[in-house]
């Protein structure tokens, strides 16, 4: 994989390039097309495509129109299928004893009911298609699956404890799809300690899976992983239901082909990334789909990547500590709560194939790419970003829903970053931080969106009220800020508005939906400001973005 430059120097980069390029006059010279990403995962398809242009002119040159409220925007959007996420296999967790192998684990003294099953010291071999039901406890052991690869095996875990050092006390090898069923009013738990042991099957999780892996049944596991990974599959990786507590030295769930979750409890505590899915060889693959449960993570690194999509439909998402909170290529928030904490920034939408060595190599990489997108259509997002509140290195889209962002304190990003356009259709949106960076929709549709910016940083409430005084919208964010970007159903054209800032009181009448034009964060024309055009301390726009 390419290496990712940071976001902090790419801003620097654009910056100087964009001076450059002013002075010598070659900004006005473009005529770039969006690019198209194809996007066909298997057995999940995909809806629409993003288009090829946006309404209101050039956006990415200084000059282009920020203000598109006067025409109507068609977007069509690139998105996963929820109805094809699981199979009705991945949420059958019942489970007959009829003709099922019995497993019994007990240090040195393993049994079983059936030939099928090859024990040898403390490791369980299972080779053969069918339903074992697990019991028992085992130090420094294994299980291993090694089948025909058209074997489908399920796995009942009624009350498992396994331990080992060096490697995964759950070792599928081989097979179709294995489902592991965590029964119901169970406790269970794999452990491995130390450092994993190199091999060739390249095991560096503690549930580690070459194949697709099912987890579902409302019993709990317990995954300890001290160097590696909670839980790994090399194809897709699909949670029903369970509740699953992982404590892991790298990612919390990995996955190269998907992860897909569906009314789970899951609490992770990752060294590296919560959810982490990416395939570097199919580009359609690598993606997040969450319909439904509880997640909460704790992680020193990014709470949620997918390196395509990462779509969230439903569920309740809390992010409790992450480097960045949610990141792929494309992110979508249709439904459900997310709560997340960030030090860099809330939500990104990027890519792994912009690198320092070829981010010169043409305007494609400087001006965004228009196959990057994050969307808003609905559920109650609260970010809190010590970075970008939400980035994209393509688009943003807000169709619906609620969003409150708390974003950056300092003048180097902003609560709303974006390379190209920004546009909202509906929802409640607002977004607090520092000024220096701050920026508008470039698009307005149903209804406006105010940017408004003061002298003095203060952590008092901002509130929105009509020409009759009455509060239209409060928020609190829980940090300093100087700038509020509001939007929502209320504000329309030609009305008058009052937004206070700490106290700090700002006449706005609508002319058009767009009041406060953007910085130059996403490279559009105009600046900054409480009011049309203008910052309010009079300075120009920050060329070194």
């Amino acid at each position: 994989m390419k290496k990712r430059i940071g976001k902090k120097n790419i801003k620097q980069l654009v910056g100087k390039v964009l001076v450059i390029a002013l002075a010598l006059g070659l900004m006005g010279c473009s005529d770039k097309k969006d690019s198209k990403k194809e996007t066909n995962v298997p057995e999940t398809p995909i809806v629409n495509e993003m288009p090829n242009d946006f309404p209101g002119g050039n956006p990415n040159l200084p000059g282009g129109n920020p203000n598109n409220q006067g025409t109507t925007a068609t977007i069509n959007y690139s998105s996963l299928d929820g109805s094809a996420m699981f199979k009705d296999r991945d949420l059958e967790s019942e489970y007959s004893r009829d003709g099922a192998v019995n497993i019994t684990l007990k240090e040195n003294d393993i049994s079983t009911s059936s030939d099928v099953v090859a024990i040898s010291d403390n490791k369980v071999i299972i080779s053969a298609e069918g339903t074992y039901i697990v019991k028992g406890d085992l130090n420094d052991g294994q299980i291993v699956v090694e089948a025909d690869k058209t074997a489908k095996i399920r796995i009942v875990f009624e009350g498992v404890n396994i331990s080992n050092s060096g490697t995964s006390p759950l070792f599928i090898k081989q097979a179709d799809k294995v489902f592991l069923t965590i029964a119901e009013g169970t406790d269970n738990s794999l452990i491995t300690k130390g450092e994993f042991i190199e091999t060739e099957d390249g095991i560096d999780a503690t549930l580690f899976s070459k194949e697709d892996l099912t987890i579902n049944g409302s019993g709990s596991l317990k995954i300890e992983c001290e160097s590696g990974m909670g839980i790994a599959s090399k194809d897709d990786l699909v949670i029903v239901e369970s509740n699953v507590q992982i404590n892991a030295g790298s990612h919390g769930l990995d996955s190269n082909d998907s992860i897909r979750l569906k009314d789970c409890n899951l609490n992770i505590k990752s060294g590296k990334d919560g959810l982490h899915s990416e395939n570097n060889d199919d580009t359609s693959l690598g993606y997040i789909y969450i319909a439904s449960g509880d997640i909460n993570i704790n992680a020193e690194d990014d709470g949620i990547t997918a390196l395509s999509n990462l779509v969230i439909d439903g569920g309740n998402i809390n992010i409790e500590r992450s480097n960045e909170g949610l990141e792929g290529a494309i992110v979508e928030i249709n439904g459900g709560t997310v709560n997340l904490k960030a030090d860099d920034d809330g939500i990104n939408a990027t890519s792994p194939d912009t690198d320092e060595e070829d981010f010169f190599g043409g305007r494609e990489d400087m001006m965004g790419d228009s196959s990057l997108y994050i969307r808003i259509s609905g559920g109650v997002t609260h970010i809190n970003a010590g970075g970008d509140g939400i980035d994209s290195n393509g688009n943003i889209f807000v169709t619906g829903g609620e969003t409150y962002v708390a974003g950056p304190e300092n003048n180097g990003n902003g609560a709303l970053d974006y390379a190209m356009e920004a546009h909202i259709t509906g929802g409640i949106f607002v977004a607090t931080g520092a000024s220096g960076m701050a920026q508008n929709f470039t698009y307005a549709e149903n209804q406006g969106a105010i940017l408004v910016n003061i002298q003095a940083m203060t952590n008092e409430k901002t509130v929105l009220k009509d020409s009759e005084g009455n509060d239209v919208l409060v928020f609190e964010p829980d940090k300093s800020y100087n700038s509020a970007l509001i939007s929502c159903p209320e504000i329309v054209d030609g009305k008058s508005y009052k937004v206070d800032i700490g106290g700090n009181e700002t006449e706005v009448t609508m002319s058009g939906l767009i009041y406060g034009n953007s910085g130059m964060g996403g490279m559009h024309g105009g600046m900054p400001g409480g009011r049309p055009g203008g910052r309010p301390d009079g300075m120009g726009p920050d060329m070194m973005r």
